[in-house]
């Protein structure tokens, strides 16, 4: 008796997975994208593929039970597609590449020079800053180095200042500040809203936010090394500027030719005389929690 109920069982067993692994189809010159949308249902099976390379493509089934192996020999057959089985329940459909010349072909070289903007690299180290050639970043309406810094990843000022720099969540004392390897230990004004720094004297800055050279020690976060023109000059170069703050310029004159030249530069600020509305916008922040009635208003801010 247990043995015919186990003939019984296998034979139905059979008989259910049979007609699972065959379904009746018929397609009389169908698109093909329909056509694999009524396999997918019928065999519980999902295709991917390309849109376009569906294009155009259909397929005639004459009416008989396929397997799904079966269906998609019919479509290599039929189309220019070939398929590939992923798993059991997933299908590729992609162009058949057999028999095209496949010779390599190579290609031009594609340097990238800049980061963001022209005038920024990035290197494996660090990031080069060329505030000569920098094109504008948003939010930064002067050539600030310690604010175009804050348009790097990694670098924020949750205080809103230009020297506040928290480097890969460092906090800005752990910042080496470097002038041509002289190590500079306040380098703003206005309480760090402004840089310290004049931008028409910096030619390059080495921004090493990962990992840094020995040499540098001392500090955690960030290494800012600034660089000045190490560069004689065959011709006088004078840059000048002025803002809502300050008046600036940047000399450099040759002395004797390809061998000595001079640099003078200078920035001075005009806040004890005029407030214009930048500098008060600043005031405003720095000072909104301060209580002056008990001061006297002698002191004017300048630098």
């Amino acid at each position: 008796m247990n043995r015919v109920l186990l003939l019984l069982f296998t034979f139905f067993l059979t008989n259910i997975i049979f007609s699972q692994s065959k379904v009746s189809l018929q397609f009389s010159s169908v698109s093909l994208e329909k056509v694999i949308s009524k396999i997918e249902k019928k065999f519980d099976v999902k295709y991917s593929y390309v849109d376009s390379v569906l294009v155009n493509k259909k397929i005639t089934l004459l009416e008989n039970t396929y397997s799904i192996d079966e269906v998609n020999i019919e479509i290599q057959k039929q189309t220019s597609l070939k398929t590939h089985k992923v798993s059991e329940r997933y299908y590729t459909v992609f162009l058949n590449n057999e028999g095209e010349n496949q010779n390599s072909i190579q290609l031009d070289e594609v340097l990238i020079e800049s980061f963001l903007v022209n005038g920024i690299q990035k290197k494996d180290e660090k990031f080069v800053l060329l505030p000569q050639k920098t094109q504008i970043l948003a939010g930064v309406t002067d050539s600030d180095v310690f604010l175009s810094l804050q348009q790097l990843p990694g670098v924020k000022s949750p205080n809103e200042t230009a020297t506040g720099l928290y480097v890969r969540g460092g906090t800005p004392d752990q910042n080496l500040i470097l002038l041509d390897g002289i190590r500079l230990y306040h380098p703003g004004h206005l309480f760090g809203m402004i840089s310290g720094i004049n931008p028409n004297i910096i030619k390059k800055v080495n921004f090493y936010n990962k990992i840094s050279n020995p040499k540098f020690g001392e500090r955690i976060s960030s290494v800012i090394d600034l660089e000045t023109s190490n560069e004689l000059q065959k011709k006088t170069n004078i840059i000048a500027g002025v803002n809502a703050l300050n008046a600036d310029f940047y000399i450099q004159a040759p002395i004797i030719k390809d061998k000595l030249d001079i640099q003078v530069s200078g920035r001075k600020s005009f806040t004890e005389l005029v407030q214009t509305h930048t500098f008060n916008q600043l005031a405003k922040k720095v000072f909104q929690n301060t209580d002056f009635k008990s001061f006297d208003d002698e002191n004017k801010f300048q630098f």
